[in-house]
């Protein structure tokens, strides 16, 4: 199987090529992840083929595999907004990982990417299965894009059905302005050497860079904080907050 970029017309003009051993009478639905910069690392492109994907499910179901397919992303549990597991299989889900089919209810839920090494929220969102007419089907939705950047690149759950459709799953966090509102956020932009950040909350941060390396991390206490940037050189940096209910992210520039 060779690999091209759109608008190609001939073999030669293959970037990759992939010996994917297909089994008889088997249905497979085929993900390309990863960073073309990074082929031979862990995160570098490869094609991730998966086994006995299907279209239907039970009446009143929907059948729900999950992937992790962000390159960047840490290990990650997926919950209803609750906290709750959606299911034992969806807690410590690695990149390029995936679940059996989950047999869900029909139903609108709201869940939550949470971070595994600390179960914090790092992102919630829309699930309206029944919203989207998913009774009797299976679908796979997958956790794509990057950490810390946003656009064309940025990091979301979208599902996909047999036929090939991609929904992107709303985000279901507050506005931005509602939280730097709720918890009284004020903060310095441009920066140098120290971030000035005042909350009205205890709040987890964490910094990225705009590949979505994360450069700086800690707990800070509700107040006026000053957290050093001094081991940062200068760029545009993604800040996240979060309360472990809520997440909040905005950007600084550092000169």
């Amino acid at each position: 199987m060779d690999i091209a970029l759109a608008g190609s017309s001939s073999a030669n003009d293959a970037l990759f090529d992939y010996s994917v051993p297909f089994k008889a009478n088997t249905n497979y639905t085929i993900f390309a992840n990863g960073l073309v910069s990074n082929v031979g690392q862990n995160n570098g492109f490869a094609l991730l083929p998966i086994e006995n994907t299907k279209c239907d499910a039970a009446e009143g179901v929907t059948d729900v595999l999950v992937l992790h397919a962000s390159p960047n992303a840490p290990a990650v549990n997926i919950t209803l907004d609750n906290g709750n597991l959606l299911d034992a299989s969806t807690e410590n889900v690695s990149y390029n990982e995936f679940t059996q089919y989950l047999s869900l209810p029909t139903n609108d839920y709201k869940i939550q990417v949470r971070l595994n090494s600390d179960n914090s929220v790092f992102k919630g969102y829309e699930a309206p299965l029944q919203t989207l007419g998913l009774d009797e089907k299976s679908i796979i939705v997958f956790a794509s894009g990057l950490v810390g950047t946003s656009g064309a690149t940025e990091f979301g759950l979208y599902a996909l059905d047999c036929e090939g459709n991609v929904t992107a799953l709303p985000v279901s966090d507050p506005t931005s302005a509602n939280l730097i509102k709720n918890w009284g956020v004020v903060y310095s932009n441009p920066i140098q050497n120290s971030l000035r950040l005042e909350v009205n909350t205890d709040v987890n941060y964490s910094i990225f860079d705009l590949s979505g390396r994360l450069v700086n991390n800690g707990f800070i206490n509700g107040g006026v904080n000053t957290i050093s940037t001094s081991n940062l050189k200068a760029g545009t940096y993604v800040v996240q907050l979060t309360n472990n209910k809520e997440v909040l992210n905005f950007k600084v520039v550092k000169n």
